[in-house]
């Protein structure tokens, strides 16, 4: 089968960044997603979306979206010959959960969102769709079983026969079970279905840590599949086995079933692939490394890259003035770090010896900054322990050198990576995926300073930025910044010619445009992964 407007490609995603104000992404997944999706819709690549309409963002305590998605520019999916809404039965615990369906699109391409929040449902199930990634873990799984299940439903509803069934990461996952069903009714065995199914799917991992993997008890997911299982004729305990890390497991993993249910993986840098072998041995797992949709994240376009940087940062700067009143001077040297802040990221590194830290920004005059984001509000540091401590250098120690500015998202984000100097990624080697900001960063001209993790370790990074020290993380920062980067970067505002800042901002700019964007991301997932499914 090939991959056409009436058989493409079916991506499902739990996030997708592809509307600033709309709270459906958490991070790099879901703006990855975005991006690959504009990508394909620029290409004219037939792929359609499957996603969940939520109502509030991953830590947000009050909605910041609407039940009526047209205020994102969405429509709401209706029959076309009667003109009423679309609902799509999803059998959960003992009853059928229905959900409504809004989209998005683009020139070529679609996405879909399942949407739980209608009045035919009650009011318990009205939130499964509440919450990106709802810590109540029975939500979860709910969930994640209208995204599977319902997404598979919608594709038969709008009669399209996908050529390839793709999972980014296992939050979807479920959809195999759905797929099981449609099969298991031709006389074969479960073991011989299951690897009919598998021949169509392709699975991206983006999650080595074990705390980012989705796990439930059996328990539980017997109790929510058990009328599903009931109606597609499958047995649960056979399901439960391909969803175990080990035989004497009690709980099911989504990215291991994720695995059992591909016909092959891809993890998304090299570094990334050789971890995930290592992790998962015997599976086929390729690696493919991410990029960015060069028109969404360039800032920089043509012309002098020094003077648009320039204008770039002083965005940034009214932006931290407006987030914190800070005003701080044009001159200086802007070090940011903006994601999630998690222990694997190691988000104040920077920060861990404040007396040294503060002894060189106080030697430097005003000369540096540090600026911060994440997905949070400042009103949650009980909940964040980094957040905590950060606040507390920030009216502490280190005021007016660091500041915060909350809820990254879209917008934050462009400014960010466009108007910082320097971009530091400090995460454990090994456990970042890709780290695709450092990608919209060297695009705009900011240099790197990152552990040799993700996409930074296929490039040569001395070219264009300095490669921090893993084990020695904090000592060897401390020294690079005040022994390389401040006197690079002073001698580069003081004479633009008798610095190498110039060249490495050239040089990072066009590694970025000839490797890392998604135009070659995409055109590797078809040779590479797609190829492999529609080959079967």
């Amino acid at each position: 089968m090939e991959i056409s407007q009436k058989n493409p490609v079916a991506y499902f995603c739990a996030e997708f960044a592809l509307v600033d104000k709309m709270p459906n992404y958490a991070g790099g997944l879901g703006i990855l997603a975005g991006d690959y999706i504009l990508e394909a819709d620029k290409e004219d690549y037939p792929i359609v979306g499957f996603g969940l309409y939520y109502q509030k963002g991953q830590n947000s305590r009050t909605r910041t979206g609407e039940p009526n998605g047209r205020r994102f520019g969405l429509k709401l999916l209706k029959n076309s010959f009667f003109g009423k809404r679309i609902l799509l039965s999803i059998p959960i615990e003992d009853r059928d959960i229905l959900a409504q369906v809004w989209c998005w699109h683009g020139k070529n391409n679609s996405v879909y969102f399942l949407d739980t929040n209608i009045p035919e449902n009650s009011e318990l199930d009205r939130l499964i769709t509440e919450q990106l990634y709802v810590e109540d873990r029975e939500l979860r799984l709910k969930q994640e079983l209208v995204l599977g299940i319902g997404g598979v439903r919608l594709l038969n509803r709008l009669g399209i026969i996908p050529s390839v069934f793709h999972l980014n990461e296992g939050h979807s996952a479920f959809l195999i079970i759905e797929l099981l069903g449609k099969e298991i009714n031709k006389g074969l065995k479960f073991v011989e279905v299951f690897d009919q199914v598998k021949k169509k799917v392709v699975f991206t991992n983006h999650t080595l840590v074990l705390e980012g993997q989705e796990m439930f008890a059996f328990d539980s997911l017997v109790r929510n599949t058990t009328k599903l299982c009931t109606e597609l004729n499958l047995d649960i305990q056979e399901i439960l086995e391909k969803g175990k890390n080990k035989p004497e497991d009690k709980l099911f993993s989504l990215t291991t079933f994720a695995l059992n249910g591909s016909v092959i993986t891809n993890a998304v840098s090299r570094i990334h692939g050789e971890k995930a072998r290592e992790l998962w041995p015997g599976y086929r797992i390729i690696h493919i490394t991410n990029g960015i949709f060069i028109p969404r994240w360039d800032k920089i376009k043509t012309g002098d890259i020094v003077k648009k940087h320039q204008k770039n940062e002083d965005k940034l700067l009214k932006l931290i003035r407006a987030a914190r009143g800070d005003n701080w001077k044009k001159e200086a040297l802007l070090i940011g770090w903006s994601r999630r802040f998690v222990p694997y990221k190691r988000p104040l590194a920077l920060l861990e010896d404040v007396t040294k830290l503060k002894e060189i920004l106080e030697y430097f005059k005003g000369q540096v900054h540090i600026v911060y984001s994440a997905p949070l509000d400042v009103t949650e540091t009980e909940k964040n322990a980094f957040l905590k401590k950060l606040s507390e250098l920030m009216v502490g120690e280190l005021k007016g050198y660091v500041t915060f500015i909350p809820h990254y998202k879209l917008d934050i984000a462009e400014i960010m990576v466009a108007g910082c100097d320097i971009w530091l990624n400090t995460p454990i080697v090994g456990q970042e995926a890709c780290g695709t900001s450092g990608m919209k960063a060297a695009l705009n001209g900011t240099l790197a300073l990152s552990t040799n993790d993700g996409w930074i370790n296929e490039v040569p990074l001395a070219d264009f930025g300095w490669l921090i020290d893993d084990q020695d993380i904090t000592k060897d920062l401390l020294e690079k910044l005040q022994k390389e980067i401040v006197p690079e970067f002073e001698k580069f505002i003081k004479t633009k010619d008798g610095s190498n800042w110039q060249e490495y901002m050239k040089k990072s700019r066009q590694l970025i445009l000839k490797n890392f964007s998604t135009t070659r991301m995409l055109k590797e997932y078809i040779e590479k992964l797609y190829s492999e499914a529609i080959s079967k």
